[in-house]
């Protein structure tokens, strides 16, 4: 379980590296620390995770109920951070040298909807197998993920993100609220200027 704690930790240093690389450095190839980031958590989830065998799961529905809905929030992570922040980009104007400002859809909700995500996918992957080293991990690395978008969010993306002070202002930081979840209803299925509403 140590091993496990200590690498995810390292995993969030690497993606914090990969931040301070493209952001304040300016430098190019960030990207290839913060996929490693992504990697050594996966790898630390993977070694927590207890011995439970098939027949365990035919017998017990639900641990097969919990590792769909498991596999479901990781589906919607990694559309929230590898695909949304790409093709929702707002429309209005962005300020050079910065990316646009992705704020409808699931990021409509709260700014750091991933962060939802990850946690709810710990939680149910610990349903699904038991464990107490998987659950120790899961409470450790959703903590860091926490820190990890709480240092983003003073310090990188309103220096990488046009308009991101007054997304800010407009959008909770994690926990969603009546506002941001009309704004995220009516950005998926509301239409606008005759266009359909998406999930970007």
């Amino acid at each position: 379980m140590i091993w496990a704690l200590g690498l995810g930790t390292a995993a969030y240093l690497l993606m914090m590296l990969s931040d301070w690389w493209t952001a304040i450095w300016k430098k190019r190839g960030g990207s290839i620390w913060f996929y490693s980031g992504c990697g050594g958590l996966v790898a630390a989830l993977w070694l927590s995770l207890p011995g439970i065998s098939l027949n365990q799961w035919r017998n017990e529905p639900f641990r097969m109920i919990c590792a769909t809905i498991c596999v479901i929030w990781v589906v919607l992570l990694l559309y929230t951070v590898l695909i949304a922040p790409f093709l929702g980009k707002n429309s209005g104007f962005c300020e050079t040298g910065k990316q646009p400002l992705a704020n409808t859809g699931v990021y409509a909700l709260c700014r750091h909807p991933g962060v939802l995500w990850f946690g709810l996918s710990c939680l149910f992957l610990w349903l699904s197998v038991g464990g107490f080293g998987l659950l120790a991990a899961g409470i450790w690395l959703t903590l860091l993920d926490v820190l990890y978008v709480w240092w983003q969010d003073r310090l990188i993306f309103p220096r990488t993100i046009s308009r991101y002070t007054d997304y800010q202002r407009t959008t909770p930081f994690l926990l969603p609220n009546r506002q941001s979840l009309r704004r995220c209803w009516e950005s998926i299925w509301k239409k606008k200027d005759g266009q359909k509403g998406s999930w970007l």
